[in-house]
């Protein structure tokens, strides 16, 4: 019965690791090329050229490509870091995604439950969005590419 739960553990562990763990292999569209399933992840648009400036060194920001592109925020430095409408305390981190809303709008972060993607862009898009760290503004951009996946921008009840 031991082993039976070990085996099941293992098997579950192998399942969500596409997911949860960043192994340092960037797969850009596993919904795509059929990567995808076991590993958990399905996305089919992915984030490349993530940019912060001015850099700064006690700030990670990479790209999760598992569910369509979003980006891991790590916030090591002695301040939060502030975007229109939400913070990354200090010493945490969190998923964040740069979305283009209608034109009256424009462009701006938002925070993410889990690493599945808000927007898939009709083709491929320049993103970017201010953002301030211990009162200096920073601009966070990256390119979105969608490979296979319909548009979509979900709405704003599945941001709440």
């Amino acid at each position: 019965m031991k082993t039976l739960g070990v085996i099941a553990l293992l098997f579950l562990g192998a399942l969500l690791s596409g997911c949860l763990w960043d192994d340092g292999v960037e797969s850009n569209t596993p919904g795509c090329d059929g990567d995808g399933g076991i590993g958990g992840c399905l996305g089919k648009s992915f984030i490349r050229d993530v940019a912060v400036t001015p850099t700064r060194d006690c700030l990670a920001v990479k790209a999760n490509n598992c569910n369509g592109g979003v980006l891991r925020v790590d916030n090591n430095c002695a301040d939060a870091l502030n975007f229109e409408g939400f913070s990354v305390p200090a010493g945490s981190w969190t998923f964040v995604e740069i979305v283009e809303a209608p034109a009256t709008i424009g462009m701006f972060a938002i925070e993410l439950k889990g690493n599945v993607a808000c927007l898939v862009p009709e083709s491929g898009a320049s993103l970017s969005a201010s953002a301030s760290l211990g009162g200096e503004e920073l601009i966070i951009s990256y390119y979105k590419e969608n490979v296979c996946g319909e548009a979509r921008l979900c709405s704003q009840a599945k941001l709440d």
